[in-house]
């Protein structure tokens, strides 16, 4: 790997003294990124439920966004009530698209189907 990324990758010695060195790669910063969720608004606020909710800091990162697929399409009302799950705001999407499913994964929505009581 240090060899082929010459650019992005550092190497150091352990600052605490166990001999080794430490490898450093530069962080990923992509054009694009993809990202299925459970539900978005038309704006493209995106809900994601746990566990998969911690998974949104490397789209975040895309240069010109994210393009985000959803299993629903709901209105803001709904976004607001659930705004605890938002993890991918509108201003970092691009258009959401209706898409079910989340292959080659399963997509974990219990947190909004028993959020206030309500079902989307």
């Amino acid at each position: 790997m240090e060899t082929d990324n010459k650019d992005s990758f550092f190497r150091m010695p352990d600052p605490f003294g166990s001999g080794e060195s430490l490898n450093f790669v530069k962080a990923l910063h992509p054009d694009i990124s993809l990202v299925h969720g459970w539900a978005a608004d038309s704006e493209g606020n995106t809900l994601i439920a746990a566990p998969y909710s911690g998974n949104h800091y490397g789209p975040l990162a895309a240069r010109q966004g994210v393009i985000v697929t959803v299993d629903k399409i709901v209105d803001a009302d709904f976004i607001r009530r659930h705004s605890y799950m938002t993890r991918i705001p509108a201003m970092s999407s691009k258009p959401s698209v209706r898409a079910m499913g989340a292959h080659p994964t399963g997509l974990h929505a219990l947190g909004f189907r028993n959020a206030r009581g309500t079902r989307g």
